[in-house]
C-alpha cells in the first residue's frame, strides 16, 4: 500500500492548489475542506468520529490517497499513530500574506457563523465551528491571537513529522520539489494555482437568507 499524503497546513496557505496538484500527480482522490461543504453525510461522519478519543482514521479516509486542509490538519499526531509512514507536506506562507487572506475570507465567515442560531446550522458549519473557530483559533480572531495560533500550528507540525517524511513547500516553487519528494515525474503543464478568496462573499450571500442545509 502506498503511503497516505497529508497536507498539514492551515487553510489559505495554498491547500486547494496542493489538492489539485496531488490529484494531478495520481494521488486521487484528495480530501479537502471544500469537499465537506456540499456533503452533510461526510460532515456528520467526521463530527461523530472527531468526538472520540481516537477517531477511526481508516474509516474516515477509506478510499482517499491524500488529505489536506481542515479538519485533518488539526490531527496530525493522531493521524501519524494510524499512518506512521505518511508523507507530510506543509505549505508555507508568510504570516502577513496569510493574515491578509484570512481577514478577507475565513475571519468574516467565522464571525457570521457565530451569529447563526443553532437550529439553523448545518453539519458543515458545525464542523467549521469545531475545527476552525475553536480547534485552530480558540475563538480568538484578532490579529495578534491569529499569529500565535498560526505559529503554534506550524511549530507543532514541524515538531511531529520526521525530517525525512516532511516537505515544506512554497506553492510558488512549482512542480520540482513536490515531485522529487513524492518520487513522481514532473508534469508538462503548469502547477495549478487556485485562489478562491473572491468566492467567499457570494457563498455567504447565498446562505444568509435561507435555512442552512448544506
Amino acid at each position: 500500500m502506498k503511503p497516505l499524503i497529508i497536507g498539514a497546513s492551515l487553510g489559505r496557505t495554498g491547500t486547494y492548489s496542493l489538492k489539485l496538484a496531488l490529484e494531478r500527480l495520481g494521488f486521487f482522490p484528495c480530501l479537502h475542506m471544500s469537499d465537506f461543504a456540499a456533503d452533510a453525510d461526510l460532515c456528520c461522519l467526521w463530527l461523530g468520529e472527531l468526538k472520540k478519543a481516537e477517531p477511526d482514521w481508516g474509516n474516515l479516509l477509506h478510499g482517499y490517497r491524500a488529505v489536506v486542509d481542515w479538519p485533518a490538519c488539526n490531527h496530525l499526531y493522531s493521524l501519524l499513530r494510524k499512518f506512521p509512514d505518511a508523507r507530510i507536506i506543509y505549505t508555507e506562507r508568510p504570516f502577513e500574506s496569510w493574515y491578509q487572506s484570512v481577514s478577507q475570507t475565513i475571519v468574516p465567515a467565522l464571525k457570521w457563523l457565530k451569529n447563526i442560531p443553532l437550529e439553523r446550522r448545518s453539519p458543515f458549519f458545525e464542523l467549521v465551528e469545531r475545527e476552525v473557530l475553536f480547534g485552530s483559533f480558540g475563538d480568538a480572531l484578532e490579529k495578534p491571537m491569529l499569529q500565535q495560533s498560526y505559529e503554534r500550528h506550524r511549530n507543532n507540525i514541524l515538531g511531529l513529522a520526521r525530517p525525512e517524511q516532511l516537505l515544506s513547500l512554497n506553492i510558488e516553487e512549482g512542480w520540482e520539489n513536490i515531485c522529487g519528494f513524492l518520487r513522481v515525474s514532473i508534469p508538462t503543464e503548469i502547477f495549478p494555482r487556485k485562489n478562491d478568496a473572491n468566492n467567499f462573499p457570494q457563498f455567504l450571500k447565498r446562505k444568509r437568507n435561507s435555512k442552512i442545509t448544506v
